[in-house]
């Protein structure tokens, strides 16, 4: 029950929220179901990736109308009330797009670049932009892959800190050392900072995940076996 109520004020809010300019909603997801079809993608990753586009787009414009509960943009601050809800909605529609079906990237570039030139060229314009970034940005995967494997090195060796050093393979003769295994996870996530990819959120919530998810394999799928080989 709960989830129909979300969704219908998903709906309203949508609507009521960006009043005359609501065919921004409607054209991102024209263009999704164009892409789908395009694409011939099944109906469980169809379901998948409008949910996707959808949340983030309701997060975008509800986090400067303020009116309903986030989905999770809550962890990421909250933009200026004044910011434009239609370049919220289209940033946040577009990136999700671009991510989902890069394949289709030109025809993203020119929605995105219809919706938002129909918006007054303001501040408020630039924030809902920054803002619709924001809300539609990815969990980092470097941490959430980083975050696993420390999480199974360390419980798989009963302890987080070992230190090892490694190399790289596009950086040959270049080497890092570090004390433990949840170390080198957390420069590898900062890595995606620094380099422009993710935000700090993003990154947060990928090392979470990902040490979650190295917990749950480690329990549940990684115990002690007897020799099969004698049963052969």
């Amino acid at each position: 029950m709960k989830s129909r109520d979300t969704f219908g004020g998903l709906l309203s809010l949508l609507v009521a929220g960006l009043n005359a300019q609501a065919d921004v909603v409607t054209d991102w997801n024209e263009a999704a179901l164009n892409a789908i079809r395009a694409q011939n993608t099944s109906p469980p990753a169809a379901s998948r990736n409008l949910a996707i586009l959808h949340l983030a787009i309701y997060d975008a414009v509800n986090g400067i109308a303020r009116t309903h509960e986030p989905y999770r943009a809550h962890a990421v601050g909250a933009p200026p009330a004044s910011a434009s809800r239609e370049a919220a909605a289209s940033t946040a529609a577009y990136q999700v797009m671009s991510a989902l079906y890069p394949m289709l990237q030109t025809r993203h570039d020119t929605l995105y670049q219809s919706t938002l030139g129909a918006v007054p060229d303001r501040p408020q314009k630039t924030q809902g932009v920054r803002w619709g970034e924001k809300a539609a940005a990815a969990t980092s995967g470097h941490s959430t892959f980083s975050g696993a494997a420390a999480a199974t090195m360390a419980l798989f060796f009963g302890t987080d800190d070992i230190a090892f050093t490694v190399g790289s393979d596009d950086l040959p003769g270049v080497q890092r050392s570090y004390q433990s295994f949840s170390a080198a996870a957390e420069e590898s996530g900062m890595s995606r900072i620094l380099g422009g990819i993710h935000y700090m959120f993003s990154n947060r919530h990928g090392l979470d995940s990902g040490a979650t998810i190295g917990e749950m394999v480690v329990t549940r799928y990684l115990r002690p076996k007897g020799n099969l080989s004698r049963h052969r």
